[in-house]
This record gives structure tokens, C-alpha cells and sequence, in this order.
């Protein structure tokens, strides 16, 4: 029997594959793939799978190596390491799953709560969290307003306040060459070159 499917390549590219779904497969090629599927390193999982002993020298190393990418190119492999990673994919999912519904439904019971025991400090509290939910209130500064310090300055006191600025940063510049030069660090110019006919 045929099977199509579709797998992601080393370049992350989708590609399609028809499979012979009784293949048979060699228990080490099994063994492989469900340990590259469950979290091991391929080369780890080529180790064990196939019962070999750990690389004693760099060429044992790159065998090693070309084996375990021949093995990960295989279309059927890949196939199967996804096919065996997507149930735990799925759980995790349901596990971490907490939608925007669950979350004002649960808003809504802890203001009838609230409401019941007349606290006002939950009911603002929770009026503040639904408004964060639907993204009315947002705790984020945004940087790009249009409403700041400088907005309403002309530009002719902007320019002016940066050559104020720029005035500063020259006179600091300046005041830090005297003293060097007090402290006797600074000569009073560059060497004149050895070769100069003067």
C-alpha cells in the first residue's frame, strides 16, 4: 500500500513522499528513529541504535557522523520521527492550552465572587485584568508617541538647544586636552620623521 505524506527537509523546505507502508524496517532503524523522535542526539541515537562503541578517533567520527545524516535524510525516517513526536506535541498543547474564553470566564466567576463579598479592591482589580485581556489597558510604554516633552517646540529651539549641546561637548573636549597637557602627558606636537632634510 501506498502511502503520500509530507515531511520537512534539513532546509526546513516541506516536501512530499509516497511511502510503501509495509516497508519493512530493520529493528535498528526503528530504534533510531525513536530516539531522534524522543529527544537524542542522532549521532547518540546511532550509538545505541546500532549497538556501536563510542568514536575513538576523528575518522571514526565523521563514519559516525555520515551514517547518522544518511539515516536523518532518509524521507521515511523523517516521516516517522514526526508521525511519533506529534502526539506529544498535541499533549503539551492541551496541556498549556489556555484560551482567551477560559480566561474571562474564569474573570467573570471571580467577580461574581467578589461582588457576593462586596470587595471593592478585587472588583477594580479584575475590571483592570479584563481590560488588560481585551488589550484596552496595556502596562507597555510606547516609545513612538506623538505627544512628548519636545512636541510642541518649534524647530528653531531645537536646533538652538543642540548647538547648546554641541557648544558643551566642546568645551568638555577642550577642558580635558589642558589638563592633559598640565599633567605633561601631551607633547607639543607629533615627532618630526628621521628621514626629513631639514
Amino acid at each position: 500500500m501506498i502511502v503520500e505524506a509530507t515531511y520537512e527537509d534539513i532546509h526546513g523546505q516541506r516536501r512530499s513522499v509516497s511511502i510503501a507502508s509495509e516497508r519493512p524496517s530493520s529493528l535498528s532503524r526503528a530504534r533510531f528513529t525513536e530516539l531522534v523522535a524522543y529527544g537524542s542526539a542522532p549521532i547518540d541515537a546511532y550509538i545505541d541504535a546500532y549497538r556501536k562503541a563510542p568514536p575513538s578517533s576523528a575518522i571514526e567520527q565523521k563514519t559516525y557522523q555520515q551514517a547518522c545524516n544518511a539515516l536523518m535524510h532518509d524521507p521515511d525516517i523523517r516521516v516517522r520521527i514526526m508521525e511519533l513526536r506529534r502526539p506529544i506535541q498535541r499533549k503539551l498543547a492541551k496541556k498549556w492550552e489556555y484560551k482567551l474564553d477560559h480566561a474571562f470566564d474564569d474573570l467573570q466567576k471571580a467577580w461574581d465572587l467578589a461582588y457576593l463579598d462586596r470587595d471593592a479592591k478585587a472588583l477594580t482589580k479584575i475590571v483592570e485584568l479584563k481590560a488588560k485581556l481585551a488589550k484596552i489597558l496595556t502596562d507597555e510604554v510606547n516609545v513612538h508617541h506623538t505627544h512628548g516633552i519636545l512636541d510642541k517646540e518649534s524647530t528653531e529651539i531645537l536646533l538652538a538647544m543642540r548647538d547648546t549641546v554641541q557648544r558643551r561637548k566642546a568645551l568638555v573636549k577642550v577642558e580635558s586636552v589642558e589638563s592633559a597637557e598640565k599633567r605633561g602627558k601631551l607633547d607639543a606636537g607629533p615627532p618630526s620623521p628621521p628621514f626629513s632634510a631639514g
